[in-house]
């Protein structure tokens, strides 16, 4: 999701009165962003919920409520009486169409809360990808003369076939271990937000 901006000050929600967009409107308002949004219609509590969280309301949609231009649009479920394959269809059709006509970067919600909030899924990753790295890290470190036996004089000294295994474990073994650390460290940069 190469889409969401590196410097994000002003977002604006499309369906803002939904109570996931609205929440996530509450969120990014009371971290400091200028926060607007629209939708068809506003219904208490939201509206006033929305209206204390400093949130800008406009009602309908229309091209003229991203003037002055967010720096990122964020479309929620604003096709709710569709399926859920002509509601994905219309959701990205909408994203294509505002990021064509006005040059302005947008995502779905969904993409968003992927993106800046830490959940469950990234706890399991985290962990999982943890250990192996810990794993894979101790298993080294405590049989290095079986290692280096390995990578110098073992195999590699059986002829062209032992160096073909050696080239081949460290080519399976160095991509398996680059991965799995930068899954950690971006990991680990998402839960403390410098992402």
């Amino acid at each position: 999701m190469a889409r969401v901006p590196a410097s994000v000050r002003h977002v604006h929600l499309i369906g803002v009165a939904g109570t996931a967009m609205a929440a996530l409107a509450g969120m990014l308002a009371e971290r400091g962003y200028r926060v607007t949004g629209s939708d068809n219609q506003f219904y208490e509590p939201t509206a006033s919920l929305l209206r204390r969280s400093r949130v800008e309301l406009m009602e309908g949609f229309s091209p003229a409520h991203l003037a002055p231009a967010p720096d990122l649009v964020v479309v929620g479920n604003v096709f709710l009486g569709k399926g859920r394959s002509a509601r994905l269809r219309m959701t990205r059709e909408l994203q294509d169409s505002i990021e064509s006509r006005m040059k302005l970067p947008v995502v779905t919600a969904d993409e968003l809360r992927a993106h800046y909030l830490f959940g469950r899924r990234d706890v399991f990753r985290l962990v999982g990808f943890l250990a192996l790295v810990v794993a894979i890290y101790a298993l080294v470190l405590t049989h290095q003369d079986h290692v280096l036996g390995f990578l110098s004089s073992g195999w590699a000294a059986a002829g062209p076939l032992g160096k073909a295994v050696v080239a081949a474990a460290v080519f399976l073994f160095v991509p398996i271990v680059a991965f799995s650390y930068g899954v950690v460290a971006r990991s680990l940069m998402k839960l403390i937000k410098m992402e």
